[in-house]
């Protein structure tokens, strides 16, 4: 008992520290303190700007025509061809509203951690355009405007907001939102006729009004992005940009120096949700017009091939696409103030409607910027590390071959090809002979010649100068914030594997019997062994006091000696016990099974990746299901019993070969899955063995209360068909939540699970009883296939029990078997109880089975793949964190089923529980050390997004295997003693 509880808190502590090692690897916070602002040194072109921000508005469903022709947004449409520059503006993952509104306004994206830290506020503290401007007024959502008004900001930031209680996804009519911001708008400006202090204010510069329209992002999570009602919300927007423009002006007197710029924080999935990366969440609308904006351009072609401007019919137009942190800096290039200290966006000159003059200037201030961070960080890194291991980023050294190799390009495009090759070649001779010197320029030289090339007004030279010192400097930057990288990576795959091995010796010391003979006939070889188990501990602790020593030197953070630390722990145990390897061995060479072994050990690889690839592919599942299905047939069990599994798990195998459930919605089919639950669970419970209502002398009836328990959750059943489906029709007719059905949906969500507490721990009856107050919320949460999908995993999981249980040859009934509220093998057999290779498959198969009740519906790595239709039985009211509470427990709920499933396999059997666990934290670990391996922090979007989200759920599916197998128990075994009167009395 001691040791397994030693080896839970070890292992739950190492997988802890490695689920977070990836945000110290991969995602670090881009944040650098103590950094100088620099402000473009020349008169701005706008002394005001107007930012609107359409939340949730993807650039397709703007820029499209209509069937008939026509735009949806003809005003915005008439910028494009006539007054300004557009393009399309590229978000990054997560394409959530926080981190799209810090990209905009801020210049920089927000590590992947920062989910962690909550939805509506930002961790930290940064600097934005809003901090740097004379005066802010925004109109919108809390959650949005709130962000730029902390600390010392809030007195020139004037937010004006609306209740987050307005955010109704079911509301008949979501435009209010944005009819509330153009009204305050207006209402605004007319009121500022009678104030002269606001006046005055107004009067001013460097002054922005930012409009937070949130209208689309509620329309589209309640209805999809292409339903009428959310292209109806753009031609609203459309209208009232018009009619708020002709107010700023004739307020302004048209005194052309007010900037437009309109855009998005993110776009949308076909179904309606956003958060992961791809192109219909990243790819929003940037239309940009005013004071200092280019205006349109018809020649040349604008480089980009995806098809999307002749599609579009915008062709003709030439298009610009930036980044979205690119932004930051061209408002604040417009506005005239200083560039967001930690901003990464590099400023789109295209967009500018200055001479060339200008655009150098401003294009140098943000190279400035931006080598202010590079530096910031390398001096962070070098003072960190011994001067003896640091490494220099080579390519910020000076090198005057990109002078030469700029001048080559210039002359290709000039078809001067004789002139080319003769630079060509002088660049190859000064390459080889003077790489040394080239090599001892400090890279201020860049800087210096960027003046130069200003002062001699070759202003187009300067501009591709520094261009390219910008992008070096980016490189930079990045190289020095993955400095530690491949250090730590290394020694998180050494915590990993030493823990892998530890947990193998583990159970061949206490699982098996390969060290029986050496602990009856080798007892004076302990002499020996303590000797050397001594000199591995000793030898431990001197590279642990090293290790330390020199994390210490080197000013290293708190979770770096976790990292590098806990591997020499790890092996240090693994060596210590390494007298186990060595019988292991000598038992295999003993009895000639090496070929066995090897076979076996080639067999458990190939399943495994076979479970790696179905995070990639949710079709795979139905192939390994099929594997698993015929498995049976090469056992001793009856053909009805095989046929019947093989059927099963065919049925089970459908669901991942069907559409992930998004957008679709059908409550038909909620409602007679709800039917057949009710048909299957009534015929169940008629059934002898359960001892219910039909009853042989063989078997004991259950008490009264248990009858009465099964009834009111057959009839909870059907209350809850009635509330999905009195909801949908509701909402449908566009008349919202009915405030009865909301309340009830709450009571059952919280009730129904407790009542299987009730019912006796005789073993089928109480997982009878679970599935049914697990199933209950479950539906209510339905909006497609989900719940015939857990009816069929039910039934693939009754059947498992039985088959292992008669594979067990167990001379006990499952009928006659009780949940024991301590696992009798862990009492009687924990010392003599031998694994077998057919624990490792039961160990496998509830892996597998763990990953089809996560994957069998949806991409669950993504949480983009969920409607926001689940959650219209308890809210419809915006409330983030309430809702990742319900989607977690319908993501929970086939998890745990299954679970309980197992401890009840485990009972049937009398099977260790720490050893099956063992086994499954093994072969688990296995799978999350691919996913360290394979996670992704450049590429497209979606890439890294998914390369994160397999990691986080394989490391978060061992740590939470221990959470379920302890709440599997509590939910088996606990019960709660009343009489059939007070059950009575307590539930009807």
């Amino acid at each position: 008992m001691l040791l397994s509880v030693f080896t839970g808190v070890i292992g739950l502590a190492v997988h802890i520290v490695f689920l977070f090692s990836i945000f110290d690897i991969y995602f670090k916070s881009p944040i650098i303190h103590g950094l100088p602002a620099y402000e473009v040194p020349l008169p701005s072109p706008a002394s005001r700007l107007v930012l609107i921000v359409a939340d949730g508005l993807r650039a397709d469903k703007i820029f499209e025509l209509q069937k008939n022709g026509t735009s949806r947004a003809p005003y915005l449409r008439s910028i494009i061809t006539e007054k300004g520059s557009w393009g399309v503006s590229h978000t990054r993952v997560p394409t959530e509203s926080r981190p799209g509104h810090v990209a905009l306004i801020a210049g920089f994206y927000e590590d992947v951690s920062a989910v962690t830290k909550g939805w509506k506020q930002n961790p930290v503290e940064f600097d934005s355009v809003f901090n740097r401007s004379r005066n802010v007024w925004a109109w919108g959502a809390a959650d949005m405007v709130h962000l730029f008004t902390k600390g010392d900001h809030e007195k020139h930031v004037h937010a004006h907001t609306y209740d987050t209680n307005e955010i109704d996804f079911a509301d008949e009519d979501a435009s209010r939102l944005d009819l509330w911001v153009f009204g305050k708008l207006q209402e605004f400006l007319h009121s500022a006729a009678d104030n002269q202090t606001l006046i005055e204010m107004l009067r001013q510069d460097k002054i922005v009004f930012f409009l937070h329209l949130l209208g689309l992002d509620t329309i589209g999570h309640g209805y999809n992005p292409d339903s009428t009602e959310y292209y109806e919300n753009i031609a609203l927007v459309d209208r009232n940009i018009r009619h708020m423009v002709k107010l700023i002006e004739e307020f302004y007197q048209e005194d052309g120096k007010t900037a437009y710029i309109f855009t998005s924080d993110h776009g949308m999935t076909d179904w309606g949700n956003h958060g992961a990366g791809n192109p219909s969440e990243t790819e929003t609308p940037l239309i940009a017009w005013g004071a200092g904006i280019a205006p349109p351009r018809l020649s040349g072609r604008d480089g980009y091939y995806d098809g999307y401007s002749e599609a579009w019919n915008l062709s003709l137009y030439r298009r610009v696409d930036i980044n979205q942190a690119d932004l930051a800096p061209l408002m604040a290039v417009l506005l005239g103030v200083p560039i967001p200290i930690n901003s990464l966006g590099v400023l789109p000159v295209e967009y500018l409607n200055t001479d060339w003059h200008f655009r150098a200037v401003a294009l140098l201030t943000n190279a400035r910027q931006i080598l202010a961070q590079f530096k910031q960080q390398k001096q962070i890194i070098e003072d960190t590390t011994f001067s003896l291991f640091f490494r220099q980023f080579r390519d910020m050294m000076p090198k005057r071959q990109h002078e030469l190799i700029e001048m080559i390009e210039t002359l290709l495009k000039q078809s001067r090809y004789k002139e080319a090759v003769q630079v060509i070649e002088k660049f190859i001779e000064l390459s080889l002979k003077g790489l040394v010197y080239y090599q001892k320029y400090d890279r201020l030289e860049l800087i210096e010649m960027i003046e130069t090339l200003l002062k001699q007004s070759r202003y187009k030279e300067a501009v591709q100068v520094i261009e390219k010192f910008i992008e070096l400097s980016l490189k930079g930057l990045v190289y020095y914030q993955k400095y530690d990288r491949l250090t730590l990576s290394i020694a998180v795959a050494l915590g990993f594997t030493g823990w892998m091995a530890f947990v193998i010796l583990l159970v061949l010391r206490n699982y098996t019997g390969i060290m029986c003979k050496s602990l009856e006939s080798q007892s004076n070889k302990r002499n020996q062994d303590w000797q050397g188990k001594v000199k591995i501990i000793s030898t431990s602790i001197l590279v642990l006091f090293l290790s330390t020593i020199l994390l210490y030197v080197q000013n290293a953070r708190v979770m770096y000696y976790f990292y590098f630390l806990i591997p020499i722990v790890l092996w240090t145990m693994v060596f210590y016990e390494l007298d186990v390897y060595y019988e292991a061995k000598a038992y295999l060479r003993r009895f000639d099974v090496k070929m066995w072994f090897v076979t076996m050990t080639v067999v458990a690889i190939l399943a495994m990746e076979l479970v790696v690839i179905t995070f990639f592919y949710r079709g795979i599942m139905s192939l390994g299901l099929l594997v698993i299905g015929c498995w049976p047939f090469s056992t001793t069990l009856s053909k009805k019993m095989c046929c019947t599994w093989l059927i099963g798990c065919i049925v089970l195998g459908i669901f991942p070969l069907l559409p992930v459930i998004g957008k679709q919605h059908n409550y038909t089919l909620v409602t007679l899955s709800g039917w057949v639950c009710i048909i299957i669970f009534s015929y169940c419970a008629r059934r002898p063995e359960m001892g219910l209502i039909r009853n042989s002398r063989q078997i004991p009836k259950e008490p009264q209360r248990s009858v009465i328990l099964t009834a009111v959750q057959v009839v909870l059943i059907w209350v809850a068909i009635a509330i999905v489906r009195s909801t949908a029709d509701s909402i449908e007719r566009k008349e919202g939540l009915p405030l009865f059905n909301q309340i009830l949906s709450w009571l059952l969500l919280i009730l129904s699970p407790v009542l299987c507490l009730f019912s006796t721990t005789s073993l089928l009856n109480r997982l009878q009883n679970l599935t049914l107050s697990l199933l209950v919320p479950f539906l209510l949460m339905c909006i497609f296939y989900e719940s015939l999908f857990l009816m069929a995993l039910c039934f693939v999981m009754f059947l498992w029990i039985c088959i292992e249980h008669q594979l067990s040859g167990s001379t006990l009934r499952l009928q006659d078997m009780t949940f024991e509220s301590q696992d009798a093998s862990s009492q009687t057999k924990a010392v003599t109880y031998h694994i077998r290779i057919d624990d490792i498959r039961k160990a496998y198969f509830f892996i597998f089975f763990m990953l089809v009740a996560f994957y069998g519906t949806g991409n669950i790595a993504s949480l983009n793949s969920f409607s926001i239709s689940s959650f219209y039985c308890f809210m419809t009211v915006f409330r983030p964190f309430t809702m990742a509470a319900i989607l977690l427990i319908k993501v929970l709920i086939p998890l745990l089923i299954v679970s309980c499933a197992f401890r009840a396999l485990l009972q049937s059997i009398k099977v260790s529980n720490t050893a099956l666990f063992l086994l499954v934290v093994v072969l688990s670990d296995f799978t999350a050390l691919h996913f360290f391996f394979l996670i992704k922090d450049s590429g497209s979007w979606l890439d890294i997004g998914m390369s994160i989200s397999h990691y986080l759920l394989a490391m978060g599916m061992i740590i939470f295997t221990a959470v379920f197998h302890g709440l599997a128990w509590f939910m088996t075994t606990f019960s709660l003693e009343c009489s059939g009167h007070e059950l009575k009395r307590h539930l009807l």
